[in-house]
């Protein structure tokens, strides 16, 4: 299944970088190096600049390597790993994220471990395995419930639906879309009621009620225009 269209993390849960490290520098100036390459890298990203991007973040992992800065490890895998899915290399992506959720599980940090398994299953819809997304989204969702309402709560029903929508269980699809959409609009999240309303508009699409779907894919348009 095609990642067009689905909502990209780059995940920079901790901006640690990476790069060649001078003799006598603390840990302090490590852990500075690395944040630096590791905006460096977000920068190239955003700009779809993926190599340099990449170059970026294996600096950066080095470093974090080099100072065992565990939550900076996972941070740099989940970028490579959503470079690696830009560049159509689900297979990589799968293994970089699995190692960040490896390290995520260790901290025990909800919000990293819903990033990273949000991020994989994307990487497994990429696949084209559908079980394996839905449990790695359903574990997003559990984690993400543990924290304040938000973003990563609308991400990860947003994608429970997506996978509804591919075993074209419409009604359940429509369901975690309107759970998502109702936690995007008690936030304020713009672009996460956009993209709300544009899988709305295409699952209605499919169930061939172009009415509905034409006033939500046009709710869509007129919010991201803003």
């Amino acid at each position: 299944m095609s990642v067009t269209g689905y909502r990209r993390w780059l995940v920079v849960l901790c901006l640690v970088g990476l790069g060649c490290a001078g003799p006598g520098k603390t840990g302090d100036d490590l852990k500075s190096q690395a944040v630096s390459l590791n905006d460096q890298g977000y920068d190239y990203y955003r700009q779809s600049r993926f190599n340099l991007a990449e170059g970026k973040f294996f600096q950066a992992l080095k470093i974090n390597r080099l100072i065992d800065r565990r939550a900076g490890i996972a941070a740099n895998l989940n970028n490579l790993g959503v470079i690696a899915q830009e560049q159509g290399s689900s297979d990589q992506a799968v293994v970089y994220f699995r190692d960040a959720l490896e390290i995520n599980r260790e901290l025990l940090d909800p919000a990293a471990l819903s990033e990273t398994l949000n991020n994989l299953g994307l990487a497994y819809l990429a696949q084209g395995k559908a079980t394996e997304a839905q449990q790695a989204y359903q574990e997003a969702l559990e984690n993400a419930r543990l924290l304040p309402p938000g973003p990563l709560l609308a991400l990860s029903l947003t994608h429970l639906g997506d996978v509804a929508r591919v075993r074209k269980d419409y009604d359940l699809a429509l369901d975690y879309y309107h759970q998502a959409l109702q936690v995007d609009e008690a936030q304020k999240d713009a672009r996460g009621r956009a993209m709300c309303w544009e899988r709305l508009g295409r699952t209605f699409v499919d169930l061939k009620d172009y009415a509905r779907a034409t006033g939500y894919l046009h709710d869509a348009l007129r919010e991201l225009r803003r």
